[in-house]
């Protein structure tokens, strides 16, 4: 198996954007990440006014270059050839029926899906079961977030368990070596999380990014929940990536 492409990176100087999915809080909600000594994160929450779609509003915060890695935009997406899919579970038992419920959904998409309950599976769309604790870090593990995914090698990623946002986000930090569009559960509202998904990639299998198809599908309109979409943090470092 070759070395992985260089990590994609949208165009933006931000390096982290938040986006509040399916929650009944008004969106979009923008949080910058300021990253500081020892993991240790300034946040600064900005609620934009929209007056223009989802799609506009995103591709416009992906603006300037980045050196080094490869910038994304809607018109030049990061395309992934024949992706494979793969299931991390560091949560035991609890960990084990979302991850075989997810897979009997999300896996026949995929030519290849691999499942693992100890180290990350080479893949570039992995799903993390896991208990994040207060301090950001991942039960199980000596790893944290970012890390898991890097040595994955996933440019899409998903926090498939249920954890709250102030442990999320002590668990984001800043790093230059490796993007990826990140989601971070917060309410999988039962059998609708893997549905979900399963939309946004047959979406992303057809040509259309990832933020195309997640604008598509829970529509950034501030003060409008989405019933059938899991409340989620997704934090867009790769930006507009596609498969094929």
């Amino acid at each position: 198996m070759g070395s992985s492409p260089a990590p994609p990176r949208c165009n933006s100087s931000r390096a982290h954007l938040m986006a509040f999915h399916g929650m009944p809080a008004p969106a979009p909600f923008v949080v910058t990440l300021k990253g500081r000594a020892h993991g240790r994160i300034g946040v600064k929450w900005r609620h934009r006014c929209r007056q223009e779609d989802g799609l506009s509003f995103l591709s416009r915060l992906f603006s300037s270059q980045n050196a080094g890695k490869l910038a994304t935009s809607l018109h030049r997406p990061f395309r992934i050839e024949n992706p494979r899919i793969g299931f991390l579970n560091l949560q035991g038992t609890q960990g084990a029926v979302l991850a075989q419920a997810d897979r009997a959904v999300l896996a026949r998409l995929f030519k290849m899906s691999y499942l693992s309950t100890d180290v990350p599976p080479r893949c570039e769309v992995l799903f993390l079961y896991s208990t994040i604790d207060p301090e950001g870090c991942v039960v199980r593990s000596a790893d944290r977030i970012d890390d898991l995914i890097k040595k994955a090698g996933a440019y899409v990623a998903v926090v498939a368990s249920e954890n709250l946002p102030n442990c999320y986000l002590k668990a984001i930090r800043r790093r230059r070596d490796w993007s990826a569009n990140i989601v971070l559960v917060i309410d999988r509202k039962a059998d609708k999380f893997a549905s979900f998904f399963g939309r946004l990639f047959e979406s992303m299998f057809t040509g259309q990014s990832m933020l195309t198809a997640w604008t598509h599908l829970a529509p950034q309109i501030p003060g409008r929940n989405h019933p059938d979409a899991p409340g989620t943090i997704m934090i867009a470092q790769a930006g507009h990536v596609t498969f094929a």
